[in-house]
Formats: C-alpha cells, structure tokens, sequence
C-alpha cells in the first residue's frame, strides 16, 4: 500500500520486558494501533530480531518485503520497507530484521533510521528485544521513553528490576511501566503480587494496568488488533494509556 507521508511532531517510546512472555509485543501492536486510531500517524518498529512476530500479527506478513535493517543497511528506503496497515490507516508497520542481524546493530545507523522516521511520523513505537544486554540499550537510547512491560509473578518483576538497574547505567532515564497480564481472582488469593507492592519495586512510576483478556490471543492470532473494538474494555484501556504518554 501507498505511504502517505506527512511532516510530523513526533514522540518515540521504546517497549521493553526484562524476559519473554510479558506480553511486550501485544502490547506493542495494540499501543500503536490506539495512537493511530487516535488520528496520530504512528509507524511500529519490530526491533526483535529472528522473531518477526509483528507482520504475523498484523496479517502483514506477505506484504513484508524489506525489514529494519535493510533500511540501515542501505538496501533500501525507509518508505520501501514500511507496509501500511488497512486498519486503522495511520497505523504503518516496518518488519523485523533476522537473529544474525543483532550482532552487527550500529548505533548511528540505528539513531539515523529514528530521525528519519521522525521526520515523517507523529508516534514511534518500538517494540524491542526481551532482555537487557546491549543490543536493548543500544535501541532504547533512541527512544524518548522507555516502556517497561511486566508481569505479576516474581521471576517477571526480578528480570524488570534487573533491566531498569541496566538501563539507568545506561543513561536511559526516561521510564515508566506497565503491569500486565493481571488475574485479579489470583491476586485475590494472595497468589499474586498487590500492585502497591509491585510499585514500590520500580524506580519509575506506573503508566498502566492490564488484565488478561482472551481477546488478546484470539486476535492476535488473527491478524487483528484487539484495540479495533471500540466497545471493549480492552480500548478503553489502552486509550488511557496513550493519552498519559501524549500529554506526559
């Protein structure tokens, strides 16, 4: 599909989890689907390389011709490898890059791609890799913020704990988290952490709360944001979300 490109303000968050399994990239796709259904022009980023869940879950895969680091790499323009979406409009998706492309990540290429792109798009999202080595700090240097994704159980908030301990080394001090995942029936069992417990944990404050949902599964494996449903609790939400990051 055609990129409609447009001189934007423009804001980049960088979406990270210290472990897999947290969620990040649903709550990626769904981050930048709500900015775009909010009028935002927003372009969503799959810096996780050898995955490349994110033109699966976007039904884009068969239109995912070039990726990342073919952009930084010089094989291509940055408006070659964007794939628009059909819905919302303003949502546009530039794929992920292969496993063996993490280790050749440069730092000036990878900013250079972001200034670019900032120059065309109101919102980037970045969905990154899980963990907190120096590909992650590299990708979230680049970033105006960084977005911690976790969950409740204990191994999820140690391995956040540690990532926020690596990314304030790292000088990337603009932060917020998110908890999700949440089974409120666990956490009234005393299965899970309390939220305020969860708090005192971060160094950073809390930028949202998300319960589990099948509707996250369901559409995700049909190639559809969970956000396109207006009525659901699921929008609600992350419309919530989004308005705190825009008038932060």
């Amino acid at each position: 599909m055609k990129v409609i490109w447009s001189k934007a303000m423009n804001q980049v968050f960088y979406i990270a989890s210290g472990r897999g399994g947290t969620g990040k990239s649903v709550f990626a796709v769904n981050l930048a689907a709500t900015l775009g259904m909010m009028g935002r022009n927003t372009l969503l980023v799959d810096m996780n390389p050898g995955m490349r869940t994110l033109d699966l879950m976007l039904d884009a895969e068969n239109e995912a011709i070039y990726h990342v680091f073919d952009v930084m790499d010089g094989v291509c323009m940055l408006e070659q490898a964007v794939v628009r979406m059909e819905k919302p409009t303003s949502l546009y998706l530039l794929p992920g890059g292969l496993m063996e492309d993490r280790d050749r990540l440069d730092r000036e290429k990878w900013q250079a791609l972001i200034d670019d792109a900032k120059e065309n798009f109101d919102c980037i999202v970045i969905d990154g890799a899980p963990g907190a080595d120096d590909f992650v700090t590299t990708c979230a240097a680049a970033a105006e913020e960084t977005l911690i994704v976790v969950t409740p159980e204990q191994t999820s908030l140690r391995n956040a704990d540690m990532l926020e301990d690596r990314l304030i080394r790292k000088r990337v001090l603009q932060r917020r988290y998110v908890l999700n995942r949440i089974y409120p029936s666990l956490t009234e069992q005393g299965l899970e952490s309390e939220p305020q417990e969860i708090n005192m944990q971060f160094k950073c404050e809390m930028l949202g709360m998300i319960l589990e949902d099948d509707i996250f599964r369901v559409s995700s494996d049909a190639g559809i944001p969970a956000v396109l449903k207006k009525e659901s609790y699921v929008f609600g939400n992350f419309r919530n979300i989004a308005e705190r990051l825009l008038h932060k």
